[in-house]
């Protein structure tokens, strides 16, 4: 892990930063060339496929975070945004998630409250990805930083 946080304007072709989920957002670029699907076509607004992609990377992190503790997600946070490595880890955790998503119609269905639903792809990605670690170590309370991740 570096010690800054990532640049990352640096990689705005391939990503940009949510500030409110402190997670990547694929941009449709990346998508079309990780998983071949060229989201702008499946959509009327270019707004519509954002929006659409944003609550992908929602349930997608939301997944990878059940069972942690808040400490946990908050270092988690941390150490993502500063390892440009990990993102990628990330990025690639959620193209799971999109292609389920444009292949199936919905991964809503596959991911029923009620059942016990294992998609191997998902979990498979998952677990390449450094997201189940526990990072509390990582997250800190500091009065007076401003420092935004």
């Amino acid at each position: 892990m570096n010690d800054e946080i990532v640049v990352f304007d640096n990689y705005s072709s391939e990503f940009t930063w949510d500030y409110k989920l402190h997670f990547p957002i694929p941009t449709a670029e990346y998508i079309l060339n990780r998983v071949g699907i060229d989201i702008n076509n499946r959509h009327d607004t270019t707004t519509e496929a954002n929006g659409t992609i944003l609550a992908i990377v929602r349930t997608a992190r939301n997944y990878a975070y059940r069972g942690k503790t808040q400490l946990d997600i908050l270092g988690t946070n941390y150490y993502l945004s500063h390892d440009i490595e990990m993102i990628y880890k990330a990025l690639e955790y959620v193209m799971e998630f999109i292609n389920i998503f444009y292949t199936s119609g919905s991964y809503l269905d596959l991911l029923n409250v009620g059942q016990k639903v294992v998609i191997p792809a998902i979990d498979n990605a998952l677990n390449d990805t450094n997201l189940l670690v526990n990072y509390a170590r990582y997250s800190y309370f500091d009065n007076n930083s401003t420092e935004i991740y």
